[in-house]
């Protein structure tokens, strides 16, 4: 049959040379990626699916406290500006400003909460974005969500502070107003 080839060999289909080197860099970037980026994804997996109770509790108390500190601070100042002011500083305001700290504390609380479980759950959507070799996004840390809530709740105390302030004045200007009047009505009767 003549040419002394066998025909086995003669049907296989050989590799270029550039298949042979896109094997080799291909092969390369896998070991790679097992090597260093598989170790990372899966940390960031461990991260991310162990977030729970804990960094609930730590949003909790970092919230906590932030606004604690910033409600004593103001509850001060009320106390200071309402001394001045000549009304005694057992007022109602200040029992308002400890009622307003008791919620604003506890909403920022439950609030700071619930977003440890959305940065969880946007977390796990990043795991299966980056799986699909999608890019993933960034992530907010416990402490950025503390911060937020910390910052949230005292634009509302500031807000508030204000309003009871404006009350406060307007209650001051009503109240003298009514003393004038009332001062004027005796200075009449008395012939003054």
């Amino acid at each position: 049959m003549g040419c002394g080839s066998d025909k086995s060999d003669s049907n296989k289909v050989q590799e270029t040379a550039y298949e042979i080197e896109l094997s080799k860099i291909t092969n390369e970037q896998w070991n790679r990626f097992k090597k260093v980026h598989q170790p990372l994804f899966n940390d960031l997996a461990g991260d991310i699916t162990g977030i729970g109770q804990a960094e609930k509790n730590t949003v909790a108390g970092l919230v906590s406290s932030g606004l604690t500190k910033q409600y004593g601070d103001r509850q001060e100042a009320a106390a200071k500006n309402l001394s001045l002011r000549g009304v005694g500083p057992s007022s109602l305001a200040i029992g308002d400003i400890s009622r307003e700290r008791a919620g604003v504390v506890t909403g920022g609380m439950v609030k700071g909460q619930g977003e440890v479980d959305n940065t969880k759950v946007a977390g796990l959507q990043n795991l299966v974005n980056m799986a699909r070799g999608d890019a993933g996004e960034a992530m907010r840390g416990i402490s950025d969500i503390a911060g937020e809530q910390v910052q949230d709740a005292t634009s509302k105390a500031i807000y508030d502070q204000q309003d009871r302030n404006e009350t406060l004045e307007t209650a001051g200007t009503a109240a003298g107003m009514g003393l004038a009047a009332g001062a004027d009505w005796y200075k009449k009767k008395e012939g003054y």
